[in-house]
């Protein structure tokens, strides 16, 4: 992946601690506000299905609740090692449950069943990919309830247990320059358009690791030089959202935002037009109850839109003109 430059201040505002909830209240918050049932999506075609799980347990020491993160190894479609949570595709006609019990025994060597409880399932989700494929994402939570020990395999270089806390903090701010072969994969629209309408650039919340929060390794390995990747964005900060949100850990979801004439948008596009004109949007799908629009959506729709709007202003002026014309010819006949 060659994404992303890092814009802004290094870390994150945290608030009080004395205010944040204890670990038993997380939990507790979590248990009674994820979904239920939550909505779950049918594969259509061309489209597969893929499992992650977010593992929690419990930090005494701190009285914090940790999410169990990894890092996966470079593949065919990342360059580089990338974040998220533990999981993979699904095997055939495997369950959505039974594939992420699997994935995580072969990934991380952890038993589900008998070494965590499960707390709930989130929403499905669905991911748009290159050539018309997309892939829809199970998420499960469980909470570990014994101690276990982490066994990688080939797919995982590293992981941390990152503490809930520093998800109730603000997000920096992270630039994906769609430039790069695999984002230009999502939109698939000519790069000179997409500059020339500025939308080259997308901007999204990050969450850097803690300088407190250890990296597990194995022992060949560099914990150093692998710390550098533990940055969380993307789908798996979205997830992230969507459980803070949703059980009221957080107010709201954390964004990147701007501020234009006392209002504050979220900062999606480097244009602050474009970033109205996609909250605008938003806003319609959700009055509508329909799921709402991604950007890569927007970026295939604004060029028509413009197209539309520039027709329809030379419809008018067309039609403008005509109309003076033929009060003229009245004028002169009488």
């Amino acid at each position: 992946i060659s994404f992303c430059r890092a814009v802004g201040s290094p870390g994150s505002a945290m608030a009080d601690w004395e205010d944040l909830p204890t670990a038993a209240q997380l939990i507790d918050q979590i248990r009674s506000g994820l979904p239920k049932p939550p909505r779950l999506i049918k594969t259509p075609r061309r489209c597969t299905r893929s499992s992650v799980v977010m593992l929690l347990r419990e930090n005494s020491a701190d009285d914090d609740l940790e999410l169990l993160l990894v890092l996966r190894s470079p593949g065919r479609t990342r360059a580089v090692p990338q974040v998220g949570l533990p999981g993979g595709h699904q095997h055939g006609e495997e369950k959505d449950e039974d594939a992420a019990v699997r994935e995580v025994c072969e990934q991380l060597g952890l038993d589900l069943p008998h070494q965590f409880t499960l707390l709930g399932r989130l929403d499905d989700r669905m991911i748009p990919g290159a050539n018309g494929r997309s892939l829809v994402v199970a998420c499960f939570v469980w909470l570990q309830r014994e101690d276990a020990t982490l066994k990688f395999d080939q797919q995982v270089r590293a992981a941390t247990w990152w503490p809930m806390r520093c998800l109730l903090g603000d997000a920096e701010e992270l630039a994906w320059d769609l430039r790069s072969e695999q984002a230009a994969a999502r939109v698939s629209l000519p790069m000179e358009l997409l500059e020339s309408l500025g939308l080259h650039r997308i901007h999204f919340p990050k969450l850097s690791l803690p300088a407190t929060c250890d990296v597990l390794v194995d022992e060949a390995e560099d914990e150093l030089s692998l710390r550098k990747y533990f940055v969380l964005w993307g789908l798996t900060l979205s997830m992230l959202n969507d459980v803070t949100t949703r059980t009221g850990i957080r107010t709201s979801p954390m964004l990147v935002t701007q501020h234009m004439y006392g209002f504050r948008v979220e900062k999606v596009f480097a244009s602050s037009l474009h970033n109205v004109c996609f909250a605008g949007l938003r806003l319609i799908f959700r009055l509508l109850g329909k799921q709402r629009p991604r950007w890569d959506q927007y970026a295939r729709l604004c060029p028509l839109g413009l197209a539309v709007f520039l027709l329809s202003t030379l419809m008018s002026f067309v039609s403008g003109i005509r109309r003076v014309r033929g009060l003229r010819q009245r004028a002169a006949l009488q």
